[in-house]
């Protein structure tokens, strides 16, 4: 058998039910192979959500700040609505939301 390296294939000849000679072509996986496909698909899943995360990130941006808390109808300070790019609530309600999540 011939085995190119690095590349995961091994070429080989195998005898046919005439006795004729075949070349085929078996792909050998290694563990460290599977390991590095691995940890490649888990880094694309995680740019992903990065990605998806910056787009929200974007569009709150974009969204004005309020200075009346959409759920309880306080105000806001001043300093909240600039710290946090189009804040819809107000720092109790917030944490009762993330509390619920």
């Amino acid at each position: 058998m011939e085995h190119w390296g690095g590349t995961g294939y091994t070429k080989g000849k195998q005898m046919t039910q005439d006795n004729n000679r075949e070349e085929h072509f078996v792909y050998e996986s290694n563990n460290e192979e599977e390991a590095e496909i691995a940890q490649l698909s888990a880094l694309f899943e995680n740019e992903a959500k990065v990605r998806e995360q910056m787009g929200r990130w974007a569009l709150l941006k974009q969204r004005p700040s309020l200075s009346e808390c959409a759920e309880c109808g306080e105000s806001i300070p001043v300093a909240r609505q600039e710290a946090v790019p189009g804040v819809q609530l107000c720092i109790d309600c917030a944490q009762l939301q993330e509390s619920r999540s």
